[in-house]
């Protein structure tokens, strides 16, 4: 047989040589093609690279345009309430793992919660969750402000120079702890004693 063997034949239908890390699909006329540009294989580190040749991670999606766009869409037929599509990280074996529910919910549409498990995967803890409506729950599925926590916090536990400050309406400092002096103001960035007071107390 001389020239190109046809696809139907059980040739690629073209005379062109494949290089190493093509993927092949079947292009205009069923003819096989490669774009090794946008859809590489890196055999030697079993590495797919989408726009990008030198793929760095098991998966490396690369967007060539300087535009904002979507580099990956999730997407599933879930659209019952209480019903849930995952992204789940996990150990070989799946015993030890954590995740990321996207939730479908009759009053939350649109929600992520952030699981985890500690006892070989029996069971899974939701340690944190952001509602559709923006609030971000920490301890509680319910977040009923901006920020809700629920349970026990510690701030600056490895004892750090770092401040804390609650702004007012009208106050820019109404309370501010100076980690530096270990001291804390009221209506005073700059606390002379433990505990400074600047206004009346009524």
């Amino acid at each position: 047989i001389t020239g190109t063997l046809g696809v139907g034949n059980g040739g690629s239908g073209t005379a062109t040589a494949f290089t190493a890390g093509s993927i092949l699909f079947a292009g205009a006329s069923g003819v096989y093609s490669q774009d090794n540009a946008n859809l590489f294989w890196d055999d030697s580190n079993n590495r797919l690279g989408v726009g990008t040749t030198s793929p760095q991670t098991a998966l490396h999606i690369n967007s060539t345009s300087g535009a904002s766009k979507t580099l990956l869409t999730l997407e599933s037929d879930i659209d019952t309430p209480n019903e849930y599509d995952e992204l789940k990280f996990a150990i070989v074996g799946g015993l030890q793992f954590s995740s990321i529910r996207s939730l479908i919910h009759a009053s939350d549409t649109g929600a992520l919660a952030f699981m985890v498990t500690a006892d070989n995967g029996l069971s899974l803890i939701e340690v944190m969750r952001s509602t559709g409506a923006g609030n971000v729950g920490i301890g509680t599925a319910s977040p009923g402000a901006m920020l809700d926590v629920r349970g026990t916090v510690i701030f600056n536990e490895a004892g750090g120079d770092f401040d804390v400050r609650f702004e007012g309406d009208a106050d820019a400092n109404l309370f501010f702890l100076d980690a530096s002096t270990d001291r804390i103001g009221v209506g005073t960035a700059s606390p002379g004693s433990k505990l400074e007071v600047n206004g009346l107390l009524t």
